[in-house]
């Protein structure tokens, strides 16, 4: 019980703070108000530029980042050349990590997202807690750049901008079917 109030506490938190994601707040809601579950990370999914360095497999810089469809003008204004490493253009999708009272009430609610598709969520932990999680399936990753290299012309970049904001928005659409779902059998 203390770890399911800490979690609900510090997701009260970001909300107040505005630091949670507005797709992904009623989903989160929804689980939070469960007795037999609660989130414990959640993101709705985002776009991304950022850099990464071969050597360092913690380093990990935003240069952009936004949880919604973006323009061409947002992805171009935030690409810098980066001396070093890596620059790299994403889109990932929502994932939550969500802890419940028992084996079986995971398995409900991860059959329901395998229904819809979401083939990689699933159980992940059950020494401590019983923990699983929910993700996505739309994903784009691609280089932009390399040591100090932009690779990337204004008509990749487009074409690029273009499929991300339509994996993401298939992205907020699956995730709003699953709440739906998971609305009427829990």
């Amino acid at each position: 019980m203390k770890r399911r109030k800490k979690a609900i506490e510090r997701w009260k938190k970001a909300k107040d703070k505005a630091e949670a994601d507005d797709k992904i707040i009623d989903l989160v809601d929804f689980f939070n108000s469960k007795e037999d579950y609660y989130t414990t990370s959640s993101c709705s999914g985002r776009i991304v530029v950022c850099h990464t360095r071969n050597d360092d497999k913690k380093f990990f810089n935003f240069l952009g980042k936004w949880h919604r469809e973006v323009s061409i003008d947002e992805v171009a204004d935030s690409i810098n050349p980066v001396d070093e490493g890596i620059l790299w253009f994403k889109m990932e999708p929502f994932i939550l990590h969500i802890c419940a009272n028992n084996i079986e009430k995971a398995i409900k609610v991860v059959r329901e997202a395998k229904k819809l598709g979401l083939k990689s969520s699933g159980i992940f932990q059950i020494k401590k807690r019983v923990m699983f999680q929910l993700i996505g399936e739309e994903w784009l990753s691609t280089p932009l750049g390399r040591y100090g290299t932009v690779l990337a012309d204004e008509e990749m970049l487009e074409l690029m901008v273009r499929e991300a904001n339509d994996k993401i928005s298939k992205n907020f659409e699956r995730m709003e079917r699953l709440e739906q779902n998971l609305r009427e059998i829990l």
